[in-house]
């Protein structure tokens, strides 16, 4: 929120919020430790919520603004071994949905956008969970999980397509 705050002194507004912060922790459900999955959520749901709260009085003062909230495909369907993503996804879906009919009455759009792979660093920043064993019962298929995903993504969409996406939904009125 320091941010935003620094924002508003120097330019006076804020028109347009693109929240686009995540973080993936893979591994199963049952090696994830309680404080792993507490922190998927605390950049990919919390996070959001801070910048939405540091942003809309202002927004709301002004009776527009536009509100950009990027999930994922794993928002609408579970990713094996990726549960605690997709968790925190399906929670910033409720929770983009909600905001969406709280703030229309004030003129502000919240939009969500629920993108497949895109070729990022997004593959290399991926967090293994503390408590995996290659030697657990799920090592095969976590494995060969991990593989599939990384491949989808470092073949995935020029990110530019996303970039070109939130500005037709900025421009759309």
């Amino acid at each position: 929120t320091k941010g935003i705050s620094h924002i508003l002194d120097i330019e006076g507004r804020v028109d347009v919020v693109i929240n686009n912060a995540g973080i993936a922790i893979a591994g199963s459900m049952e090696d994830i430790s309680i404080e792993e999955f507490k922190s998927q959520f605390e950049t990919n749901l919390f996070g959001v919520l801070r910048v939405c709260q540091a942003i809309l009085p202002q927004m709301r003062n002004r009776k527009s603004g536009c509100i950009i909230n990027i999930s994922s495909i794993g928002g609408v369907m579970g990713i094996p071994f990726q549960g605690a993503y997709s968790a925190s996804k399906f929670a910033l879906e409720g929770m983009t949905e909600s905001l969406r009919i709280e703030v229309k009455p004030f003129g502000i759009r919240v939009v969500l956008i629920e993108p497949g792979d895109f070729k990022t660093d997004f593959t290399k920043n991926r967090i293994i969970t503390k408590g995996f064993d290659p030697n657990s019962a799920y090592a095969g298929q976590f494995e060969t999980a991990l593989s599939m995903m990384e491949d989808e993504e470092r073949n995935g969409a020029n990110p530019h397509l996303l970039a070109l996406l939130a500005e037709k939904i900025i421009n759309t009125t």
